[in-house]
């Protein structure tokens, strides 16, 4: 046998078989003569130009199925056997833990303490009316709805003594005295 025979029964092996090789490439040009050593997969014929790579290749055959842990409570699973028990402790416990200020429960108590600092914070309105319990953002405006529960009517009309609970009614109200009264957007 020639080398043109040999040439020639390596690249008929080579378009036969499939070859998994990072050297192999399809670009025109200079290559890097074929290998006509090749390593064989025992398991589904796969040639490789390396042992190494046959290596690597045989975990695919050998490597073991994924084996799910299932809840006993719920459809929920798991691939590790701890993650299963850490849930299912959800399902089974006992020791609960309820907000005193509110009606949620928690199952740890650094959940609870957690959340107990909503209840610690300031209102967005802190001023409260002390008739019905309404809040304001700002003292002046709690001052003046207040007024809708004692019937005071501080602002008096200087022509005819007509009371209101806010200057800015007695002004419209004093301007309809005037012989040509100013027109008002109405809304």
């Amino acid at each position: 046998m020639g080398p043109d025979a040999i040439k020639q029964e390596s690249a008929d092996e080579y378009d036969a078989q499939e070859v998994h090789s990072a050297d192999a490439s399809t670009e025109p040009g200079p290559s890097k003569p074929i290998s006509t050593k090749w390593h064989s997969c025992t398991v589904c014929g796969k040639l490789f130009d390396r042992p190494s790579k046959l290596a690597r290749h045989g975990a695919v055959h050998t490597k073991k199925p994924k084996i799910l842990f299932q809840c006993q409570y719920c459809d929920k699973s798991f691939k590790e056997e701890d993650m299963l028990k850490r849930h299912e402790i959800r399902h089974t416990r006992t020791n609960i833990h309820p907000c005193p200020d509110c009606t949620k429960v928690f199952y740890r108590p650094s959940k609870l303490e957690r959340h107990r600092k909503v209840h610690l914070k300031k209102p967005k309105a802190p001023h409260q009316c002390s008739f019905c319990s309404k809040t304001f953002g700002k003292l002046h405006k709690l001052v003046r709805h207040e007024h809708v529960h004692t019937g005071e009517r501080p602002f008096t009309c200087s022509i005819c003594g007509k009371g209101f609970t806010e200057s800015g009614k007695c002004k419209n109200h004093e301007r309809t005295h005037e012989k040509k009264p100013r027109k008002t957007l109405q809304m």
